[in-house]
């Protein structure tokens, strides 16, 4: 059984980790930017998967499972697809991403369309 104190130190240790999750995402985003004006692909790439990578991690501290996350991630951009937002009319973005991650878990064949 744990004890209050005991307790008190988890609430604020996920208090804290959380907290911290929150600056890191703040600076991530900054590192994308900043790689975007003077990095390479490498880097931009590297700077983004941090990115994702801590707003995955701070969901699930927030207590959102992955799978509920990426089925919202696929809503939205669903949605933004509908919607003909300027990166959908230019580019097709939103329907590419919405290709690519249903064909990624095996809800849309190679080739098919939505």
């Amino acid at each position: 059984m744990m004890t209050l104190a005991k307790q008190e130190i988890d609430v604020a240790r996920k208090i804290k980790a959380i907290e911290y999750l929150k600056a890191q995402l703040v600076g991530n985003n900054a590192q994308v930017m900043f790689q975007m004006l003077e990095g390479g692909e490498e880097e931009i790439i590297s700077a983004t998967a941090d990115l994702l990578l801590t707003g995955f991690i701070l969901a699930r501290r927030c207590g959102i499972d992955y799978a509920r996350l990426e089925r919202e991630i696929l809503d939205k951009a669903r949605h933004a697809a509908q919607q003909r937002e300027n990166l959908e009319k230019w580019y097709g973005d939103y329907t590419n991403f919405v290709h690519y991650l249903l064909a990624r878990t095996g809800q849309l064949p190679e080739g098919e369309t939505l």
